[in-house]
């Protein structure tokens, strides 16, 4: 492998593998072969295209090289005298300047002709281009939320297996997989190409045990329980087989652990019997074949599960791609996938050729991450030894398995590559250090080398900064640029036995640390010296939990600490909670909801306070109206100004900002709402169908272009996970947790998934030693990573690298990537004395540092920090109120608001509950009524188009049918509801009234003397009504509400139909839906007049409707306009 000269290596065209490993300048590099592309060459940019995996390092790319386009132009008109020296001397060695010059200025006016894209854009570009070979549509839309497409596919394959399986083999299937969302959650992780070892198919079986037979065994187990012979576990395991009934006919039915034989014989109580031998316990010689007969039941029935999700997955990716080619959708990795394909296919077709003829350099970023699909279509365009094909990457690097880059890949492209090259110059690191971590990675005795793969081999590099750029200093002497801090208890090595307890005192220690480093040491960045600020130190853990338990530990101590992650915003707490506020303001009137964004934090109120309302207290009033006002102006403007003002008006940013992780909550919040509103803004949703599409983003998050932003952190210590901070550098780096020792591959699934270049092979328990052999190929590719993990950690420091040392009190030492490491380049056991021998070779590179690890640890620092001024938020107003309560028309007529508060709001929040529907009578019966009228159009169901499958053999659907028909038949009787097109229709219209003051007596004084009327009584009201209208219709420009009534009355006639109102108390629900859709009418209809425009109310008694007869079964009244003024006036608390 030869060094790279960026400015005089000669490229022939031909695969070109470029090893950039960590700090060697990898896209200032992919910028200079560009450069000198353009000038030596004279290849256009459009000709020269750049791939690479995220969207911001597309734009970064874009970026530097468009920068680095623009310093060549400089060099060539300049003097000799620029800062980059090596770029100078290339300019200066130009046969013709001049013609270099116009060279770059043309190139530079079509730069944003250069495809620089990610792979997967790229990747989908080309097969739009390739559609009728591909057989795919012409015009195609990329499938945004793959994750919920994918749901809604196992969901149906859920029902239909739910509707074939017998009772029996669902069972067993619920048992391991309990839901759809679990299943997927399976299938999801089996990307195609997938190969199952074994392949199943599901199969018949039985087992048949005679009731003598079971008995006898039954009576054993029992005797083997009570004298304790077996361990706890087993003796729960029988208690809970022996009460089921219906044994052993049933046994089929139930659960068997496929590996019962070896689960009791390691449950023999070794005090009762030393050999844990089932042969050793009595009489087992009479009850094997009963025992052995439980245990291949468990196995056939292990297999069935297995076979069944093998199925499973296999119609997934069948339907999968149909639905794709079906709808015209498609995806990034269904995109991959078929490209490869026609590539292999079709690679004389001239689209193809046309490709090839437009590009002739071709430069893939971060290549060790690429898998098997996108080597096989690079390869197969660009790889004929007529292109120019550079690919870039560090091996040592490739980190991101879990999310499909396969190292393999980079190994097989190493075969096909003609010429390699070495990045082998650091320009990032303090000399000392590039030397110290040459010394830790090319030192190691292992044959394996220091990432347990000889096929990765480490290359030292050479430094290319000095100790003058980047120092440590502590009284003017320069620290040893790597320090490993090990830790002592009483003199001793600390040895841990509690992980969690580790990891808190060692951020408490890591709290010191930098607290030393801020107050005590100095840095000396480019030859002079300054103060060091915390956002100068990172600390590098392996996971967001560790990150946010050291990063609030440095908070305690008030070092400003800020958490770096590239997880979506919509995982975090932050997205949880706005979702509930939204909900809140749709529901406005809801107070179990708003009390739950109350107790969220975020309105700097406490469990007392909501307590105090609960009784009666004032703030409820406040809030309650609050929330409504915000949920209208979210209607009638945007959630954001809703947000906004609901905010403003109680202080909640100054409330947030005050918390202990206020800056975090700030960030996610505002990039939230930004995304909230520019969706809603895009899309053209509706509150509602905003909120909807909220939801569905949390439970599927998307991948990258949602991550979290960063906190305000210009002074603040970064905790980054080592997974994160790849491509990031810092001038002093903590690597908290690289001795964590590896975690134990878990006894479930019982599978294992092993990735190779033909498919990913996942691997069953049913086949023993393949399955031992995968588990030991998982193991050690899971050691492969974590040491390319602790690569990436160790290279991200410019001055100063600290590691902590820890070991668990074990009998036998546990493998850690950094324990490998120090014991593989030392030929020594012992992590502590591995990192003393290195400190005592290499003074210069290493030092050890003894430190005690103490019990308390107090510091606290007062940094001179610009920090952000907090507003002191206003005590929210307390006015006195009677009761501040969501109430609605059925609660008021039952009178029980004079009930508690808290128990009343349980109630009243619980009416409405449905009933399951039996008969054509009763409650069940107006339920389904209501829900048929409200789902289905009204011609649908006078032609009986309608779904009843789910209704109970009793229910007469002719009869049902009959009296729906004629309720849609019956002129009310200025029409009949089928002839209201359903444009001129509003179901289950909801209502949220204001109520400042409702008395009982007025409003009994109002409607005195009226047939349909009784008095009520009811104390105040203050809070909010609520309800829903069935329906409303528009006719010859009148509006009317319409509500189904589904009593069953001696007397249909108007006499019997007034009563029905008056003893249901149904004219108090008229009013209030009259005003109501007086309110609506009047910020809908710009010219309207109750007197022109409001038709009346009314009520449908549909088992009184004929069909026929204008009016039958109807009762219909208009209130006079100034019942409807008072009416206001009343709710107004006049």
């Amino acid at each position: 492998m030869d060094r790279l000269d960026l400015y005089t290596a000669q490229f022939a065209p031909g695969i070109h593998l470029i090893e950039a490993s960590a700090g060697t300048g990898k896209t200032y590099s992919i910028a200079q072969i560009v450069v000198r592309f353009v000038v030596e060459q004279g290849i256009s940019v459009e000709e020269i295209g750049v791939v690479t995996f995220t969207n911001a390092a597309t734009a970064e790319l874009r970026q530097r090289i468009q920068t680095r386009l623009i310093e060549a132009r400089e060099a060539v008109r300049g003097d000799g005298r620029g800062e980059d020296r090596a770029l100078t001397a290339w300019a200066a060695g130009l046969k013709d300047p001049e013609a270099a010059k116009s060279q770059l200025e043309a190139e530079l006016l079509k730069l944003d002709l250069m495809p620089i894209q990610t792979i997967h854009s790229f990747c989908h570009q080309l097969l739009r281009q390739q559609a009728l070979e591909a057989g795919e549509r012409l015009a195609q839309t990329l499938l945004e939320e793959e994750d919920a497409f994918n749901q809604a596919i196992v969901d149906d394959f859920w029902r239909r297996q739910m509707a074939t399986l017998s009772a029996r083999e669902w069972r067993q299937i619920l048992s391991e997989i309990p839901t759809p969302d679990a299943l997927y959650a399976i299938l999801k992780d089996w990307p195609p190409p997938v190969r199952f070892v074994p392949e199943l198919s599901q199969e018949a079986w039985d087992t048949r045990l005679a009731a003598n037979r079971w008995r006898a065994f039954a009576s054993w187990m029992d005797e083997l329980c009570g004298s304790e012979i077996l361990n706890q576990e087993a003796r729960r395991w029988w208690a809970q087989l022996s009460q089921e009934e219906g044994l052993p006919e049933r046994l089929p039915e139930l659960g068997f652990k496929p590996d019962l034989l070896e689960f009791l014989a390691s449950q023999i109580n070794a005090r009762k019997l030393k050999a844990k031998e089932l042969e050793r316990l009595p009489q087992f010689s009479c009850h094997r074949e009963v025992l052995e007969a439980l245990a291949e039941l468990g196995r056939r029935q292990r297999r069935n599960q297995i076979a069944w999700l093998q199925d499973a997955h296999r119609a997934w990716v069948e339907e999968y791609e149909r639905r794709l080619r079906e709808q015209g959708w498609i995806t990034h990795d269904f995109a991959l996938r078929r490209l490869a394909k026609v590539l292999a296919e079709s690679p004389q077709s001239p689209a193809l050729w046309a490709l090839k003829r437009r590009f002739k350099v071709v430069l893939i970023d971060e290549f060790q991450d690429t898998d098997r699909h996108q080597w096989q279509i690079f390869a197969s365009l660009f790889g004929d030894g007529e292109h120019w094909l550079f690919l870039i990457g560090d091996p040592k690097q490739s980190i991101y398995a879990w999310r499909g880059a396969d190292l393999s890949v980079y190994f097989k492209a190493c075969e096909a590559a003609t010429h390699f090259w070495q990045l082998g110059t650091n320009y990032r690191s303090h000399p000392q250090l590039v030397a110290a971590i040459n010394d830790l990675f090319g030192a190691v005795k292992d044959p394996q080398g220091p990432f347990l793969d000889p096929r990765l081999v480490y290359h030292p590099v050479e430094a290319g900064c000095s100790a003058a750029e980047w120092a440590l200093l502590l009284e003017g002497q320069e620290v040893p640029p790597l320090v490993w801090c090990a830790f002592y208890e009483r003199g001793a090595p600390y040895r841990y036995s509690s992980q969690e307890q580790a990891v808190d005192r060692l951020a408490r220690q890591a709290a010191a640390d930098i607290a030393c480093l801020l107050q005590s040491h100095r840095l000396r960045e480019n030859g002079e010296l300054r103060p060091i600020r915390p956002a100068d130190i990172a600390v590098l853990v392996r996971d967001n939990n560790t990150a946010r338990r050291v990063r609030d530990v440095l908070r305690e101590f008030a070092i400003p600490a800020v958490l770096i992650d590239r997880g979506s915003v919509w995982n975090t707490d932050t997205a949880k909670k706005l979702y509930r506020l939204c909900e809140a303001l749709l529901e406005a009137g809801d107070w179990r909801r708003i009390k739950r964004v109350l107790a969220d934090g975020w309105f700097g109120l406490d469990a007392r306070d909501l307590a105090t309302w609960e009784e009666g207290g004032g703030q409820a009033e406040e809030l309650l109206t609050a929330f409504a006002e915000a949920g209208e102006l979210w209607w009638r403007e945007s959630l954001l100004v809703a947000v906004e003002e609901l905010f403003a008006r109680f202080a909640v940013w100054q409330h947030i900002a005050a918390s202990r992780s206020g800056k975090r909550t700030l960030a996610d919040l505002r990039h939230l709402l930004e995304m909230l509103q520019e969706t809603a803004s895009r899309n053209r949703l509706s509150p509602q169908a905003l909120l909807t599409w909220y939801r569905r983003r949390l439970v599927h998050p998307p991948r990258e272009d949602e991550q979290l932003r960063l906190e305000s952190d210009e002074e603040a210590v970064e905790l980054v996970t080592m997974h994160s901070a790849k491509g990031l550098e810092y001038p002093i780096v903590l690597v908290f947790d690289l001795w964590l020792p590896e975690k134990r591959l878990s006894a479930k699934p019982p599978w294992v998934q092993v990735q190779t270049l033909e498919a990913l092979e996942v691997v069953f328990e049913l086949a023993p030693e393949v399955f031992a052999q995968a588990k030991n190929t998982c193991r050690l590719e899971a050691r492969r990573e974590a040491l390319r993990l602790a690569y990436v950690a160790l290279t991200r420091a410019k001055a100063n690298l600290r590691v902590y040392l820890l070991e668990k009190a074990a009998k036998e030492a546990l493998w850690s990537p950094l324990a490998h490491l120090l014991t593989a380049c030392t030929g020594q056991k012992d992590l502590y004395g591995s990192a003393q021998a290195l400190a005592a070779t290499h003074p210069e590179r290493f030092r050890y540092e003894r430190r005690e690890l103490a019990e308390n640890v107090s510091v606290r620092l007062n940094l001179a920090l610009d920090k952000e001024e907090l507003v002191e938020p206003e005590p929210l107003p307390r006015a006195p109120v009677a009761s501040r309560v969501l109430t609605s028309y059925s609660a008021l007529v039952r009178g029980q608001l004079r009930e508690a508060s808290e128990g009343w709001l349980a109630r009243l929040l619980e009416e409405g509950e449905e009933e399951t529907p039996s008969v054509l009578k009763g409650a069940a019966f107006g339920t389904l009524l209501h829900g048929l009228l409200e789902r289905y159009p009204f011609g649908a169901l006078l032609k009986g188009e309608v779904d009843l499958s789910g209704l109970p053999e009793e229910v007469d659907r002719a009869e049902l049918l009959s009296l729906i028909a004629r309720a849609l038949t019956t002129p009310v009787p200025e029409f009949a509801l089928k002839d209201i097109p359903p444009q001129l229709q509003l179901k289950e219209l909801e209502f949220l009234l204001p109520v400042r003051g409702l008395n009982a007596s007025l409003f009994n004084r109002l409607c005195a003397g009226q047939t349909w009327f009784r008095p009520l009584e009811f104390p105040t009201v203050h809070g909010f009504l609520q309800g829903f209208i069935d329906l409303v219709v528009a006719h010859r420009g009148r509006f009317y509400v319409i509500d189904y009534k589904s009593n069953e009355l001696e007397d249909y006639r108007p006499e019997g139909l007034a009563r029905a109102m008056r003893d249901h108390d149904y004219g108090l629900q008229a009013l209030l839906y009259a005003l109501a859709v007086h309110r609506y009418l009047k910020r809908r209809l710009p010219d309207y007049r109750y007197a022109d425009h409001f038709g009346g109310v009314r009520y449908l008694f549909v088992r009184g409707m004929d069909g026929q007869t204008p009016g039958s079964g109807v009762f219909g009244f208009r209130p006079e306009e100034s019942w409807i003024a008072q009416l206001e006036g009343l709710l107004d608390g006049g």
